[in-house]
């Protein structure tokens, strides 16, 4: 059962501030905060990178292993073998000559422990190490050695002879270069076919990145064999990772840059827009579409022209920082066109189902080959180069909130009407028709399937225990209000911090430069009088409540003259921001007394000051539009 206490909920990256009002006697009856560690990325990279380097430690090892056995199996190995110390000698001589089996075994372990790198994925492509150059640079360089007619063995027993050492990160080989000198060696063996074939399984074994950790026979909550019910269940970790439509809940997420996803979100601008004061038609809106299936992106002034009205008669857009109008880019259509453009091939908006195909493969592909097998099976028309540069293409990445399912049937009511993606939700009822219930339940449980950052991931988790912890203590409570964080992370808030100080300092420096220019100096005026002068100038010199024209002198000599009054009053909002503060004359205030503006007018208090309700109700309206 309900109660008459309010729960209130200050929730930031590193704490969660709480408070309980008796909404009888209208008095704090708790309050307090809960401290945590921020849950940030760098947290989580650095035990990933830990754990792999320990996974790749026990693979290496487990190859290692295996191929011990293997060779002692067929008699290669002895049970007293000790390794040997002129590896690299020994390796250029099997390829030439028949070694003995101390030397085959230690030329084929040593290929099997260093059996060189594969760029598996196109970041691996674009990354680079962090004081030289990049993988894939130093892969192709030793290739290019490698093809001039050398083995792997031969080009490091040369730099080892120069250079005095092999092991550093120019030595990076293609596993493909080591392989063609394991099978050389091979070759010049006395072995069978089967042996030959089991040794170079045994060295290319390797798993692939998205399989994620553990197997059949050793199931992982973590990785792509799962226990369900006391039975393994196979699973596809990228797909786990990539979410289910909020909207649909059995369908998957379509790709962030997916032409329908650009397209839900270009014709919501376009339905924000009034033109002239009107609302686009469906005509309008397919000629707009043009110029986005030739260029991608539109600008405030192009779309001005092309609906032949001037830039200020169309207003409802978003803006940037600088105040710039900004519409929805299509960064995913520009890529895959330019793409396609260059390989022969043209495409058009009219091509979205092709175009989200592709992108779909490249956003939950990673692997290069994988993108390829899967742009081949797609069967939507590519012919070889075309793959080939597809499946190169970095920067396709994210899930949109919604599947393909969602934003294609909204897309053609967005077209269709004047409806904006909030109103169509409703208006189709499909809003919030699947958020999950925490009705009777004894704690407030976290949604785990939900895709947060570790940021607002651990904010949730110890937010829904002061929760719970509240409400074991005084029961279930009339309403929470909830105040979120305007900081994603500790980097994030401090930068605000730093721009926050950076505009007070310039807009301190520009009020002296005022009052210099207006005869005063700014040395002799204290802190509250500047704070009246800053919301003199927000206000164009009027009051805020009847605009009444504020005399400078005065307000800076009388200090009676006017004060600085809270727009809805602190006993009700508790807000003592800069956002709820204005300038008002003393008899402004007085009058307005313990009400917020639009009592106060219509209870007549401010009759007779020059001002009407609905002069003040259009005044207001004037200066936020």
């Amino acid at each position: 059962m309900k109660n008459n206490y309010v729960l209130g909920l200050d929730i930031g990256i590193t704490s969660c501030g709480y408070g309980v009002i008796d909404l009888k006697s209208r008095k704090f009856v708790d309050c307090g905060v809960r401290l945590f560690k921020e849950g940030t990325a760098a947290e989580n990279e650095k035990r990933r990178s830990i754990r792999g380097r320990r996974r790749l430690t026990s693979r290496r090892n487990t190859r290692l292993k295996d191929m011990q056995k293997l060779l002692k199996e067929n008699g290669i190995m002895s049970e007293n073998y000790k390794p040997l110390n002129n590896i690299y000698e020994i390796r250029c001589k099997g390829l030439t000559q028949r070694l003995t089996n101390d030397e085959l075994t230690a030329a084929i372990l040593h290929i099997t422990k260093h059996r060189g790198s594969v760029v598996e994925t196109v970041e691996e492509d674009a990354e680079k190490s962090a004081d030289t150059e990049g993988l894939k640079a130093i892969l192709q360089r030793n290739e290019q050695l490698v093809r001039s007619g050398k083995y792997v063995c031969q080009i490091q027993l040369e730099r080892l002879q120069e250079k005095n050492k092999i092991r550093d990160h120019g030595n990076n080989f293609s596993t493909k270069d080591y392989l063609d000198e394991l099978k050389e060696i091979l070759d010049h063996q006395i072995l069978n076919e089967n042996l030959k074939k089991s040794i170079v399984e045994i060295v290319l074994r390797r798993r692939k990145y998205y399989e994620g950790p553990g197997s059949e026979k050793s199931p992982t909550p973590y990785g792509r064999f799962i226990e369900v019910d006391g039975h393994i269940e196979k699973i596809d970790l990228i797909e786990k990772m990539r979410g289910k439509c909020s909207v649909y809940p059995e369908e998957l997420r379509a790709p962030k840059m997916a032409v329908s996803a650009d397209l839900f979100n270009f014709l919501n601008d376009l339905n924000n827009l009034t033109v002239a004061g009107y609302k686009l038609s469906t005509d309008e809106k397919e000629s707009i579409l043009t110029i986005i299936s030739e260029k991608g992106n539109i600008t405030l002034r192009q779309l001005a022209k092309q609906l032949e009205v001037s830039e200020d008669d169309i207003v409802g857009y978003r803006i940037d920082k600088n105040n710039k109008a900004i519409f929805t880019e299509f960064k995913g259509y520009k890529k895959i066109k330019s793409i396609l453009e260059k390989e022969g091939k043209s495409v058009s908006l009219k091509d979205y189902k092709m175009l989200d195909k592709i992108i779909e493969i490249l956003t939950n592909k990673k692997g290069i080959e994988d993108r390829k097998d899967d742009l081949v099976s797609a069967n939507i028309g590519l012919n070889d180069s075309q793959i080939e540069v597809l499946s190169n293409t970095t920067g396709i990445v994210g899930y949109h909130s919604l599947s393909f399912k969602a934003i294609r049937l909204l897309n053609k009511e967005l077209f269709e009407t004047e409806m904006n993606q909030m109103q169509l939700l409703h208006e189709l009822k499909l809003f919030d028709q699947n958020r999950k219930s925490t009705k009777g339940k004894k704690n407030i449980e976290a949604d785990d399937e939900a895709i947060l950052s570790p940021v607002v991931r651990r904010a949730q988790n110890e937010t829904f225990k002061v929760i719970n912890a509240l409400r074991k203590k005084y029961g279930e409570f009339d309403s929470i209000v909830v105040e979120m964080t305007r900081d994603k992370n500790s980097d994030e808030k401090k930068k605000r911090i730093n721009q926050f100080q950076k505009n007070n300092e310039n807009n301190s420096k520009e009020m002296d430069k005022f009052l210099k220019e207006a005869g005063f100096d700014p040395e002799k005026i204290n802190g509250k009088t500047r704070m009246k002068i800053r919301l003199y100038l927000q206000q164009d010199s009027k009051s805020a409540y009847t605009f009444q024209p504020i005399d400078l002198a005065r307000l800076i000599k009388d200090p009676n003259y006017t004060e600085i009054d809270h727009i809805i009053p602190i006993s009700i909002s508790l807000d003592d921001s800069q956002n709820n503060k204005v300038l008002a004359l003393h008899s402004e205030n007085q009058q307005k007394k313990n009400l917020t503006p639009f009592m106060a007018y219509h209870k007549g208090q401010f009759n007779g000051m020059g001002c009407t309700y609905s002069e003040f109700k259009t005044n207001v309206f004037a200066k936020f539009n």
